[in-house]
């Protein structure tokens, strides 16, 4: 899988979840089936790796700074 960076953090490319989780940036749950992508060690939603993330949930991922 090739890792990018994305504003200083490495960013996996997408892929589908295997397990359930939860997202640290918006804390809804991971379903397995969802694109997910890592964002440093952390497994997020892949939209919230995204900078529309932080209007739509309101925070800003400590990780990611997005």
């Amino acid at each position: 899988m090739a890792a990018r960076r994305l504003r200083g953090d490495t960013v996996s490319a997408p892929f589908a979840a295997r397990y359930h989780g939860r997202c640290p940036t918006c804390e809804e749950r991971i379903e397995p089936g969802q694109l997910v992508r890592y964002c440093e060690s952390e497994l997020v939603h892949e939209d919230c790796t995204d900078a529309s993330s932080s209007r739509r949930t309101g925070s800003v991922c400590q990780q990611c700074h997005l």
